[in-house]
């Protein structure tokens, strides 16, 4: 199974931040959106993507919280206003993980921690 994971550069206090979202269902909602990010205009899932080579020892690459915050706030505004464009019954899932992942950035943002995400495909 498919699963993708939100990183921090350093813990957030009172937040565990990887497992603040179902691991699958974030691969899923990753596969759902990407290309309507694309087309919003803001930066995709995939553009926050790290590969971390097989024994995951290449050094992350990190994006600042407020550029996650961009695109999971662009989302959630454009499936609030068209519903119809997520698959038939995954609004509900799509929208929770998408405020998770906003107010996770939200946070991080606030104190300068930067962010990563990595899948295991």
């Amino acid at each position: 199974m498919e699963k993708l994971y939100l990183r921090l550069e350093s813990p957030l206090p009172n937040i565990d931040h990887v497992n603040a979202i179902d691991h699958e269902q974030f691969a899923d909602v990753h596969r759902m959106v990407d290309d309507r990010a694309a087309a919003l205009g803001v930066s995709r899932f995939n553009d926050f993507y790290v590969y971390n080579g097989e024994y995951g020892n290449d050094s992350p690459r990190w994006f600042s919280a407020s550029d996650g915050l961009a695109t999971m706030r662009a989302l959630t505004s454009h499936f609030e206003a068209n519903p119809n464009d997520l698959p038939g019954g995954q609004y509900e899932m799509v929208m929770a993980a998408l405020n998770t992942l906003a107010d996770v950035l939200d946070d991080a943002d606030m104190r300068d921690i930067r962010f990563c995400l990595v899948g295991d495909y």
